[in-house]
């Protein structure tokens, strides 16, 4: 509802709130889940009980080596700056220098929330060994060792961070339906009444989308999400990272470091073994992003200079 009504104002105020209450709440979580497993010491105890390679490198079957754990932090932390519900805020900055400072931060704040809930994940492997759902762990512990109060209040951590990213996703998923299909393609000279109403339309169509297929979720969403940011960190980290503080960039460079980091991601992913030498398939597909925007834009015509010159004030 306050996608549709308030557009990117009203869920600019939200993401703030929800913000706000998903690191807060994520952190509480963290906190009451080790108090009562008992503590970091003796935490690592039962599970050293379940599993000597819980504790250890690179852990049960091999499941995480140094260098994938190297790269998925990379994913939830940098690569958190090339995401679509991340990027439509840059259209609200109020200069380059807020921009480039909202980056740092972002990455910081997402750093500190999934730490949160990695020792949250330790705690809950100690306190239930053995649980069919693993996106049921958070809160069965959160009410069984909270207040129903309490609980309530923590549980909206987790649906606050689903909201945000859902309605950034809305609304850069619609704003590019109005703008590079409806109105580029079919009506160049929408009115703003014609292009306000295309997009209540197309907010309210993505929406009814969503909730459809929210009544079938799969067994665990965790895999999906993490394709779907390195997808999408694959095509865009490169581009959006250099295009801040490379004024070389070119137009042609960015588009096909895009093309090649995704095409390089799906590659990877296609493989019996989707990671070289341990590495997530979006580092390699990092790689020949940033290999191909710089020797694209070396040979390509570069931006005008009084544009770059505006761009870099």
């Amino acid at each position: 509802l306050y996608t549709t009504i308030g557009g990117i104002r009203g869920v600019a105020y939200n993401t703030l709130l929800q913000g706000i209450v998903m690191l807060g709440g994520s952190i509480v979580i963290a906190f009451i889940m080790v108090k009562a497993a008992g503590g970091l010491p003796e935490i690592t105890r039962q599970l050293a009980q379940l599993d000597p390679n819980l504790i250890t490198p690179p852990g049960p079957k091999n499941f995480l080596p140094l260098p994938t754990a190297f790269s998925t932090f990379f994913i939830l932390g940098v690569a958190v700056m090339a995401q679509p519900h991340v990027v439509t805020r840059i259209f609200t900055v109020k200069n380059m220098m807020s921009l480039k400072r909202s980056g740092a931060l972002i990455s910081l704040i997402t750093l500190v929330w999934f730490m949160s809930l990695f020792v949250s994940a330790l705690a809950a492997r100690a306190l239930i060994p053995q649980i069919d759902v693993p996106d049921r762990i958070f809160p069965t512990i959160v009410l069984q060792y909270t207040g129903s109060v309490l609980a309530g209040i923590l549980l909206s951590a987790p649906f606050a961070a689903v909201m945000s990213t859902v309605s950034s996703l809305i609304i850069s998923t619609s704003g590019a339906i109005m703008k590079d299909i409806y109105q580029r393609n079919f009506n160049p000279n929408a009115s703003e009444k014609a292009i306000k109403m295309t997009s209540y339309i197309a907010t309210i169509a993505i929406s009814a989308v969503v909730m459809v297929l929210s009544f079938n979720p799969p067994k665990f969403l965790q895999d999906i999400v993490m394709f779907a940011i390195s997808g999408f960190a694959a095509s865009f980290t490169v581009p959006i990272i250099l295009g801040f503080f490379w004024k070389g960039g070119t137009p042609m460079g960015g588009l096909l470091s895009m093309i090649s980091g995704f095409v390089t991601l799906l590659v990877l992913y296609a493989q019996p073994n989707p990671n070289p030498f341990g590495f997530n398939p979006l580092v390699w597909g990092l790689v020949v992003s940033a290999v191909v925007m710089v020797v694209v834009s070396k040979v390509t015509k570069p931006n005008d200079s009084a544009f770059m010159e505006k761009i870099f004030e």
